[in-house]
């Protein structure tokens, strides 16, 4: 998860140097920050049939 947010700053740079505008980089950063947050939401959903597999010790 931490890949996709890191990525961020590396996307604004490529798209401020792309458009010139600071402005439409800050419309991209987002974009990395959508896989991880969607791997936290599955894994949410998972969490309590996971945990019930793990045995009690």
């Amino acid at each position: 998860m931490h890949v996709f947010g890191a990525s961020g700053p590396l996307v604004a740079g490529i798209v401020s140097n792309a458009t010139g505008s600071m402005v439409s980089a800050m419309y991209g950063v987002p974009v990395p920050l959508l896989p991880g947050g969607l791997m936290t939401i599955a894994a949410r959903l998972t969490f309590d049939r996971d945990r019930s597999r793990v045995p009690a010790g």
